[in-house]
């Protein structure tokens, strides 16, 4: 990686995002040694990898807040990003005189570990100073033991995407995205061939392998032939002076060179060379591919259309430096690696090992199209549509942001929209021909999104000159559900209803108690108002509360109860009591209010209730289990009508 001498500016702070490495080759004055608590703008030096941040306000998990000073100094040994690591952190007893030196104190929070500095000014080497918003995270646990920060943010935006391409709305700072990617794939350019037409030979033709050379003519024809203006000519059997790309078929035991399909170069490094390209048809010797024996149709032909992208001059896609960390297929040994890759890696290509299908089971990916048609052409005949043009995007929402842009083509198939994933352009979507707009949903509330627009045909796609970008909408909580009630509308269910007083809530969440902690037992969408909670105890009181929620938290209403309605039991009987387990002691009295009712089941060890149950009530009890004791009242001892199927189980009659 290049390294970057922060000598002279207009200073940027974004600048950052090039990966300063500079060391501290002049020493601050004292006078610039601590910071100056007189006003709360911190200060950063990048000739001397200083940051000096006066008045930082610490907020603890619990909402506490102490002021400090602090001393940062940048790290020389981070290549990749713009760390720092706390060298003074003083307890500062300094207090913002006005309102805009209020707005300019630096926030720490610890919880999250983000260090938020509204007022950064940098200073250059001739004392010019720029101010920005930095956002910083903290790399480890704790601010004590290894306190060191990262830069995550530059006025609002994420380092990722600073790039030095001017662009439609410049991003405060001006910085900007990475340029709109123009080349595509993995490229060796000094072995891309002079002339899209290129002759074909085969070393060894045979009876036996013609059916095989028709499969490879016909994949490559229909593939990289049919996108681009290369021409594949000849396919007739190779002279001894032949140039151009010359194959010869080979399965032969011993040096995997013998049998592996390979190319023994990239483009025009095989023009002319003998056994430049092995294809294999048989699959006996090559371990890796004997699964291609009983697939050697689809084998010949994926690997054909792989071995002649490296005949077009295209690297393997995995070899990129930017491959994804997951993906360890590397270059193969002594292969020529690509010296252009503009463009974000592609895990479609037929080029790369990756891909999930095997070499993208021989289809070519629109990186693959966009790579051979810059370098080859358009297909004869072809015409790339126009440019779209004023390209804007407007928050329509806290979750989308409308894409317009004007059509100036009469030939397009649609229009590509590609969005900006901080670290690569992605393609998010496509719309028809002579559409003019795209909605992007679903996105997070608060959030800067960058979009640009490629128009597109069977030729290739031509992207916007601009991208254009917008901020989604702020979401605020919903509002507090009102009026809610419960009604019991049997033994084991019911009715919550309440009222909605919100227009932006995701829906409702729905809190019960059984007369412990609160749990979410459920959850309805917008508008609803109303909830249905089923399988219930009977004759037992329920609390509840509902809450509005959005993406911005929720809101909860009052809370409100209900007891589910008594079990009917058939024959008179209104309390049916069933007892398991062990050394329980049960108690049924007589009472003159409306007892006891329903079903009820008394399981485990060493439970103490008592039941009430009114004159004239009937009760049974069915007693199993050992060592339990049921107390009945003798005022009514008649009238419960019990069974016992334990061991050393008492019935006991009492006053």
């Amino acid at each position: 990686m290049k390294r970057y001498e922060v000598v002279q500016y207009p200073l940027l702070f974004s600048i950052m995002c090039l990966f300063i490495t500079n060391a501290h080759s002049v020493e601050l004055s004292n006078a610039l040694v601590k910071p100056d608590t007189s006003n709360c703008h911190a200060t950063y030096f990048p000739k001397d990898g200083k940051l000096l941040v006066p008045c930082v306000e610490v907020v603890s998990a619990v909402g506490d807040v102490q002021s400090y000073e602090a001393v940062l100094e940048q790290l020389i040994t981070a290549e990749d990003s713009l760390q720092f690591v706390l060298k003074e952190w003083l307890v500062s007893n300094s207090a913002a005189t006005t309102e805009e030196e209020a707005s300019c104190r630096a926030t720490y929070f610890s919880e999250e570990g983000r260090l938020l500095m509204p007022c950064v000014d940098v200073v250059d080497s001739s004392g010019k100073v720029e101010s920005h918003e930095v956002v910083m995270g903290q790399l480890d646990s704790t601010l004590v033991e290894l306190p060191k920060w990262v830069v995550t943010e530059v006025d609002e935006v994420e380092i990722g995407k600073f790039r030095t391409r001017s662009a439609n709305g410049s991003v405060r700072g001006s910085t900007t995205l990475p340029a709109i990617p123009t080349v595509f794939g993995n490229v060796l350019t000094s072995s891309i061939w002079s002339s899209p037409t290129i002759s074909v030979c085969w070393e060894n033709p045979t009876s036996t392998n013609a059916y095989y050379r028709d499969i490879v003519k016909n994949a490559v024809e229909g593939t990289w032939d049919k996108v681009s203006g290369v021409d594949f000519v000849g396919w007739d059997k190779c002279l001894t002076n032949s140039k151009g790309i010359r194959i010869v078929w080979k399965d032969e035991p011993g040096d995997s060179a013998n049998y592996w399909p390979h190319t023994k170069g990239l483009g025009k490094q095989l023009d002319g060379k003998p056994n430049g390209m092995l294809l294999n048809h048989e699959f006996n010797n090559w371990v890796e591919g004997r699964g291609c024996r009983n697939t050697k149709d689809y084998c010949v032909r994926v690997i054909g259309v792989h071995e002649f992208g490296h005949a077009l001059g295209f690297a393997h896609e995995q070899a990129r430096r930017d491959t994804a960390t997951w993906c360890t297929d590397k270059q193969q040994g002594g292969e020529t690696g690509g010296d252009v890759y503009i463009g974000a890696w592609d895990l479609d290509s037929v080029m790369n090992y990756c891909n999930p299908t095997w070499s993208g089971n021989g289809n070519l990916s629109q990186t693959d199209i966009l790579t051979v048609q810059t370098y080859y052409g358009q297909p004869p005949g072809s015409t790339l549509p126009s440019k779209p043009t004023n390209l804007s995007a407007v928050a329509l929402s806290s979750s989308s942001i409308k894409i317009i842009w004007s059509d100036n083509s009469n030939n397009e198939t649609g229009f590509y929209i590609y969005r900006w994933n901080g670290a690569d352009w992605t393609r998010l979507g496509s719309v028809g021909a002579n559409v003019t707009s795209y909605t992007n949903s679903g996105l997070q509330a608060g959030t800067t999104y960058y979009y640009y627009v490629a128009s597109y045909n069977g030729a290739s796609e031509n992207p916007s000159e601009n991208y254009a970008y917008a901020t989604t909408q702020q979401v605020s909580r919903p509002n507090k559900p009102a009026s809610i009630s419960a009604t019991a509308l049997s033994s084991s269910s019911i009715k919550l209803t309440w009222s909605d007083s919100s227009n932006n809530e995701t829906g409702f969440y729905i809190y019960r108690s059984p007369g412990g902690e609160w749990s979410k037992i459920s959850s309805v969408g917008a508008n609803v108002t109303s909830y249905t909670d089923k399988g219930l105890q009977a004759n037992t009181t329920y609390s509840y509360y509902v809450a509005s929620y959005n993406t911005a938290g929720e809101y909860p209403s009052d809370s409100t109860s209900a007891k589910t309605q008594p079990t009917s039991i058939a024959g008179g009987t209104t309390l049916s009591i069933t007892i398991s387990g062990q050394y329980h002691e049960i108690t049924i009295r007589e009472t003159s209010g409306t007892g006891d009712s329903g079903s009820y089941t008394i399981s485990g060890q060493f439970q103490n209730k008592t039941f009430y149950l009114p004159a004239g009530k009937k009760a049974t009890v069915s007693l199993s289990g050992q060592r339990n004791k049921l107390y009945i009242s003798s005022s009514i001892f008649g009238n419960v009508t019990y069974s016992s199927s334990g061991q050393l189980n008492e019935v006991v009659k009492i006053q």
